[in-house]
């Protein structure tokens, strides 16, 4: 997991799913690490050293001070409005 800004847009995180195979939807008051989110959801191409393609999310946090609550390189937890944990 890695937190970025893009400017005029606030803070996101990168991060890797422990489950790959999961399905899932960000709503307003889905949580990341505890951590507000976005109703945002991006999954970019990415590839590894040995051209395997990893799955990688992309969150927005919805407050951008809450990028220091967030420790790079950790195992959070995904926590959606539904109330229904998936990793």
């Amino acid at each position: 997991m890695s937190v970025f800004s893009v400017t005029s847009r606030g803070k996101f995180v990168s991060a890797c799913p422990v489950d790959i195979n999961i399905d899932f939807q960000i709503t307003e008051g889905s949580t990341l690490g505890g951590v507000p989110l976005k109703a945002y959801l991006d999954m970019p191409r990415s590839v590894d050293d040995n051209s395997k393609q990893e799955k990688i999310f992309i969150f927005q946090l919805q407050n951008s001070e809450d990028g220091s609550k967030l420790i790079v390189n950790s195992t959070v937890e995904l926590q959606l409005n539904s109330g229904v944990d998936r990793g």
